[in-house]
């Protein structure tokens, strides 16, 4: 998510340079062709004085405007430069901390089966598929693993953006709606291993949740039930 945002702010960041890049070289070209038919009215034939000295006037203005613009527009050439290096960087910096989060919580979620994942520059998780051996896309694994996964994608997102020293708590609202049984309890275990570093604060509806929370996390478990 947070690579995400920092995609998403720096498209739109280049875009608006572009956007403008492109507006002043059309003022620029307008400028040159305003210059040179100004040149061409000067050299045309007998003008008076006063004509002379505006045409000469003008064109000195549009050339310090041709040449102010020129200016604006490597400054905002050196602005996009600056900021794709600094889109690569992040990615170089944010990609490796998150693939290991990802990678141990999935294994933790999963039992070990799905431990080989990463998330390429749109969060779209690739896995290595056990039982084929091949590099596969999550969303044609089933539905219960997918969910599996883009849940430790959170949870690694949430880990990797941590300032360092700072624990963040975990609040999560109904994520084991599509879970079967034996789903609920390997992530309970994994939520039970978080919460010994973090607080995390669980919302459900469902008894079953509840009933597999205190087989899993006993007297650490601190339940509070909210009046209709």
């Amino acid at each position: 998510m947070m690579e995400k945002i920092y995609d998403e702010e720096f498209q739109n960041a280049e875009s608006y340079i572009e956007d403008l890049l492109s507006g002043i070289t059309d003022e620029i070209d307008k400028i040159v062709l305003q210059i040179s038919r100004d040149q061409a009215l000067a050299e045309r034939g007998p003008i008076i004085e006063d004509e002379i000295q505006e045409i000469e006037a003008k064109l000195t203005e549009l050339e310090g405007e041709k040449e102010r613009l020129q200016g604006i527009g490597f400054s905002l050439k050196t602005a996009l430069d600056i900021l794709e290096e600094a889109a690569i960087e992040i990615k170089r910096e944010f990609a490796p901390s998150l693939n290991r989060e990802l990678g141990s919580i999935a294994g933790l979620i999963t039992q070990d089966k799905y431990s080989e994942v990463r998330a390429d520059d749109s969060l779209i998780l690739k896995t290595l598929e056990p039982d084929t051996g091949r590099i596969v896309e999550a969303p044609s694994l089933s539905g219960g693993t997918v969910e599996q996964l883009y849940l430790a994608l959170r949870l690694a997102l949430a880990k990797t953006i941590e300032d360092s020293g700072e624990v963040l708590p975990l609040i999560m609202d109904e994520v084991f709606a599509h879970y079967d049984d034996q789903r609920v309890l390997s992530t309970l275990k994994m939520l039970f291993e978080l919460s010994k570093e973090r607080q995390i604060i669980f919302f459900t509806c469902k008894d079953r949740e509840m009933e597999a929370a205190l087989e899993i996390f006993g007297k650490d478990l601190n339940i509070i039930k909210l009046g209709a």
